[in-house]
């Protein structure tokens, strides 16, 4: 008899319309009300969608999080606080919830001893998280900042019994340019909070480190044969366009169909961003701008959203996901509503690493935002090679509108990751031979 699988349920964000109803006393009774009645432009701010709800694997609600979410909602409709990033608090501290269970903790758990409290474990866990890779150190910094956020809210609400959880250290922060310091900001600095700062070596945008030629194929190889076919084609997609895995997969049908030819017929473009009518895909900063891809990966493409399997799961889906080209087996998108990451996406790659392992390939340390730097890297290497045919500036700005870069400064750290590999790479050359020539030295000499 085949046993059926139980799914393990886990801490989950919902989503909810929360009104912020005006509070009023007439002739002794209480009406609520939505403010701005004669302006219903201004009313309609009022009623917020999509408001994010917390609950525990249990089903219940973490009150105290979703009360420090309702406490930022008037923030809202002022135009000082967008939904995107409630959500992205939300999700920040949903990754703190699968934590705390997992470590049979109470978020409010505070003893005398530093180390035993929930809050010091969870930044020992991310630290352990960023130096495995499998978050980036922005992903880390971020996360960290909004757990101690929500604790600071409850402290001064009076929902934690300790007088301090932390140690509060006055500093400044020095701001300089190539001439030297130019002010001295006051900042204080928390004993709690991890600095976004990037991994030893040389990395690019986010910290990450891109991958060789021969690691990128060896993945693709083995998830070829591992992988299921959504993942083993967003991760062609990641390695050959660069695309965020958000965008991907917010990927539609007519952005497939819509692709145009480039004056090299094996490449083409697709327009991406959401001011695509007809075709809206989300992009970091909400940029607009197209994005190459090659003939046969778009073949391939078109001929998976043909194909029975994918069909079967638009049937499934809403009016609202049936477009998009990458459907889970229930029908919905594997994207992060919202935002622009998918812990789908990256279940499904904890899986292939499992398998990974025991084939005795180490992909351990890769993350699908890897994939981007790797392209990135790759389309630089092809730009330097050229030169001087290929002044170095085009080369920034191809690569600045491929991977829809919103400043140069990003691009930047690209260029710099080939110019010092390229740099090591003879130093090493000219080291071997040094120290070679000295050992020839030694033994002619003894």
């Amino acid at each position: 008899m085949k046993l059926r699988e139980v799914e393990v349920s886990t801490p989950k964000m919902g989503k909810m319309t929360l009104s912020l109803m005006r509070l009023t006393v007439e002739q002794g009774e209480v009406l609520f009300d939505l403010p701005f009645e004669h302006d219903v432009h201004r009313r309609h701010r009022y009623v917020i969608k999509e408001f994010p709800v917390l609950r525990w694997s249990n089903g219940m609600p973490w009150h105290e999080a979703n009360a420090w979410f309702v406490s930022q909602a008037p923030n809202i409709p002022l135009g000082e606080l967008s939904i995107s990033t409630l959500h992205s608090n939300g999700y920040a501290l949903l990754a703190f919830m699968r934590f705390l269970e997992a470590s049979n903790l109470a978020w409010n758990y505070l003893p005398i001893i530093d180390a035993e409290r929930a809050i010091n474990k969870y930044r020992g866990h991310l630290i352990s998280e960023r130096t495995e890779g499998h978050i980036t150190p922005s992903t880390t910094s971020s996360r960290m900042g909004v757990a101690l956020r929500f604790y600071r809210w409850a402290q001064r609400a009076g929902l934690l019994h300790q007088d301090c959880f932390e140690i509060i250290t006055p500093g400044v922060i020095n701001i300089r340019n190539r001439l030297g310091p130019l002010a001295r900001i006051p900042q204080n600095f928390s004993n709690l909070s991890i600095p976004n700062k990037s991994r030893g070596g040389d990395v690019v945008e986010g910290g990450l480190v891109p991958l060789e030629v021969s690691e990128r194929d060896d993945l693709l190889n083995f998830a070829n044969h591992h992988a299921s076919i959504e993942l083993l084609l967003m991760l062609k997609v990641a390695f050959a366009t660069g695309l965020r895995v958000g965008s991907i997969c917010d990927l539609k049908l007519n952005t497939l169909e819509w692709a145009y030819a480039d004056a090299d017929e094996r490449l083409f473009w697709m327009h991406v961003g959401p001011g695509v009518k007809g075709a809206p895909v989300k992009t970091k900063f909400s940029v607009n701008g197209r994005v190459l891809i090659s003939k046969d990966l778009l073949d391939e493409l078109k001929t998976y959203v043909k194909s029975v399997r994918r069909l079967m799961r638009e049937a499934k889906a809403l009016d609202s996901d049936n477009q998009l080209v990458f459907l889970n087996k229930n029908g919905k998108s594997y994207g992060r509503e919202g935002g622009m990451q998918s812990s789908q996406v990256c279940g499904l790659l904890s899986k292939l690493k499992v398998k990974a392992v025991a084939a005795g390939l180490d992909i351990s340390d890769f993350h699908i935002h890897r994939a981007r730097a790797s392209f990135g890297t790759y389309v630089v290497m092809a730009g330097m090679s050229l030169m001087p045919e290929v002044q170095l500036i085009s080369t920034i700005c191809f690569t600045r509108d491929l991977m829809l870069h919103k400043h140069e400064s990003v691009t930047m750290t690209y260029v710099r990751f080939i110019e010092n590999r390229a740099i090591k790479s003879a130093f090493a050359d000219e080291y071997t031979r040094m120290l070679i020539g000295r050992f020839a030295e030694s033994m002619s000499n003894g």
